[in-house]
């Protein structure tokens, strides 16, 4: 994964990148989620946060995770969205 991360720096013409996110906010969105990163994955989030690399983007982590309520038209609909 080093590799790939070195790469993708060394082609800052094509590579749209926020700053990385925190350990912490990694482990809150896998629990807002309720799944697990791979290991690659949370390097990639630590490095950069969000990325997007010769047009192909890969979702990230930007800001605070944080569970809120759909708005929904059916009454009962307790779903949430993440934001």
């Amino acid at each position: 994964m080093a590799s790939i991360i070195e790469r993708l720096k060394a082609r800052p013409e094509d590579l749209f990148a926020g700053r990385g996110t925190t350990p912490t906010r990694i482990t809150e969105a896998e629990e807002v989620l309720g799944v697990q990163f791979s290991e690659d994955y949370k390097k990639i989030l630590l490095e950069f946060g969000v990325i997007a690399f010769d047009g192909h983007e890969l979702t990230g982590i930007t800001g605070a995770v944080k569970k809120v309520p759909r708005k929904s038209s059916q009454a009962g609909d307790s779903e949430a969205a993440l934001w």
